[in-house]
């Protein structure tokens, strides 16, 4: 089995090589993925169950300076991947909704209703997640 850590690369990698064609190659370092003139800061994951939610932390040097063109965010369950991609507007919009710890780092949640409703981000609820949200193949071998 996996640790949190190895899955999100794993994830990241998967998310590089499926945006690739669009954006070109690209390097990972740390949580960005780099490509030619562009780049994307990819937060990850794993479905907690016991509260139907995700958990994302957007550490204070990233948002207060955002200085990406997107951000994905990607949500893991089982062994299915999710993703949603933002754009600069986006981020920006989200990162004013949502709180911070007490190290300045934004919190998103995003839950999905036990009673199987649409899956929403819990600081912004009326953004459209569900029709952003693509499927991403990872490789778990």
């Amino acid at each position: 089995m996996l640790s949190p850590a190895e899955s999100g690369k794993r994830c990241r990698i998967a998310l590089g090589e499926r945006l690739k064609s669009e954006l070109g190659s690209f390097s990972l370092r740390s949580r960005t993925l780099s490509f030619t003139g562009k780049s994307v800061f990819v937060s990850y994951s794993d479905f907690h169950a016991n509260i139907s939610q995700w958990f994302y932390g957007v550490p204070k040097h990233e948002w207060e300076d955002w200085k990406h063109d997107f951000m994905a965010i990607l949500m893991k369950e089982s062994d299915e991947v999710n993703y949603i991609l933002l754009d600069q507007r986006e981020c920006v919009t989200l990162f004013k909704k949502c709180g911070q710890d007490s190290r300045g780092d934004k919190k998103i949640n995003i839950r999905r209703p036990t009673n199987g409703g649409k899956i929403y981000i819990v600081e912004w609820e009326d953004f459209p997640l569900t029709s952003k949200c693509n499927p991403l193949q990872v490789s778990w071998s």
